[in-house]
Formats: structure tokens, sequence, C-alpha cells
């Protein structure tokens, strides 16, 4: 079965995909001074801008008594991952062109290696994310197991958009810029540092069928409410995270053999 070849694939280049990760981790905090406390220092920082500028200047607010700089930094946290993981996939393929030349190996272990590595400054991020969570009092109940149920489905869709950047950069250099464009749109349609509520009633099913609300709003019922998401949620999780999956890596592969003529 087909499953069982990429299994083994896998299995032989593990080695590989642990050393692009470790170069890729290496690479971003080279020459920095404060290196990987960056991953941490970032989240705080901007959910401290933004508590600053929209509770006094805006006046924004969110529905009841909510914890505001939680609300914000949640949604940073995992919006942030989407956005670091899915840039990197966008030259996993151009920018290792020298490797993808010379050696034989998958090509699809350029993107996953990017997408690995977001997840190592993800859990460095999370720390940022507890120690608001432990200074503005909010508690921390069992709940927050089920998080990790929100990541694997957040990893999954990433990868699967990191493979169809990846696959598309190769042919289209522009992707570059125009996804900067569009990541700046979809952060503005994600309720990151407002609520839903204000977008009025006919916006809101427009704004759930973004798949980072759903991601986001899965963690703060979590963390902000203490409850157990809604089965709906759980599925609508996994649906995107599979489909995206599936398309991408579908897509990523039925171009592959071309890269070689462009790269």
């Amino acid at each position: 079965m087909m499953i069982f070849r990429y299994l083994s694939i896998w299995k032989r280049y593990q080695f590989l995909l642990y050393q692009l990760v470790l170069r890729d981790f290496k690479v971003k905090y080279k020459r920095s001074v404060l290196g990987v406390l960056w991953s941490i220092l970032h989240p705080l920082f901007m959910m401290l801008i933004m508590t600053v500028v929209f509770t006094n200047l805006f006046r924004m607010t969110t529905s009841g008594s909510m914890n505001y700089p939680v609300y914000i930094i949640t949604g940073l946290v995992i919006f942030n991952f989407f956005t670091e993981a899915t840039n990197y996939s966008l030259t996993a393929i151009t920018g290792n062109f020298n490797l993808i030349t010379k050696v034989h190996m998958p090509k699809y272990i350029f993107p996953v290696s990017k997408t690995i590595t977001s997840c190592v400054n993800l859990f460095f991020s999370l720390i940022a994310l507890y120690a608001v969570i432990f200074v503005t009092g909010e508690a921390v109940t069992w709940h927050h197991i089920l998080l990790l149920y929100d990541f694997i489905c957040l990893f999954l869709f990433t990868l699967g958009v990191g493979f169809i950047l990846a696959a598309l950069t190769v042919f289209f250099r522009d992707m570059i810029y125009l996804y900067n464009l569009l990541t700046l749109a979809w952060t503005y349609l994600t309720p990151i540092f407002y609520d839903i509520s204000i977008v009025g009633e006919q916006m809101v099913p427009v704004f759930r069928a973004n798949p980072m609300y759903q991601y986001v709003t899965f963690a703060r019922n979590i963390i902000l409410y203490h409850r157990v998401p809604s089965a709906q949620q759980f599925v609508i999780l996994f649906v995107f995270g599979a489909a995206a999956l599936a398309a991408g890596f579908c897509f990523f592969r039925s171009q592959q053999k071309k890269f070689i003529y462009y790269i």
C-alpha cells in the first residue's frame, strides 16, 4: 500500500529531516543576541502592544469580563505559527535547489522540515502564553490537554497549505509577495484582537468559514471558557486539516517532476 511506502521513505530519511530542521532553527537565530528567547518575547511584545492600543485608544472590548491579554496572545500564538510555517514553506524548494539538483531525495521532505521547525518555535511561544495565563490569574484546567488535538489538526492544515505554496513558488516567484498581502488580509479576517460579535450577524458565517477562526476559537474555548469544545468543532478542525493536507500533497506530488526545470 502507498501509505506503507511513504512510511518506509520517512524512516529512511528521518536523519536528513532532523538535520534540515536543526539547520533552519540555527539559521533563524544566527548572530542573534537573545536567540531563541525571541520566540517567547515576540508574542509577549505583540500582546502588550495590542492590549494597550485596542483597550485604551480604540476602547476595544470582548464579550463579558474577558481576560483580554490572554484572548489576544492565544490568537497570536496560533496564527503566528501558521504564518511563520507557511512563509518558510514558500521557499522550501527554491531555497534548497543545491540539494535537490545534486542529491536524490523525496522533495516533500523540505516543506515538512519547515513546518516542523515552526513547531519548535511554537513550543517556545506556548511558554509566553502560559506566562500570561499565570500572571493574569487565568485558571489552568484539565481541558488544556485538548489543545494537543487543536495543534495536531493545525499542523495538518498548515502542512497542506505549505505544500501548495512551495510548489507554486517554483513556477511563480511573485507568490512570495502575493502571499504577504494574503496573510495581512487573513490576519484581519481572523478575530485575533477583536470579538466576532462586532462584525454583524450577516458576516458571521463568512468568518466561521475561515479555518484559522476555527483553530483560534477552539483554543479560546478551552483556555478562556474552560470547557470542552463541541463535537462539531472537533470534526471541523479535522476536516480542514485532512482536506488541506490531502489537497496540498496531491498538488505537490503532481508538480514535483517539473521542479528541476524551474529552480
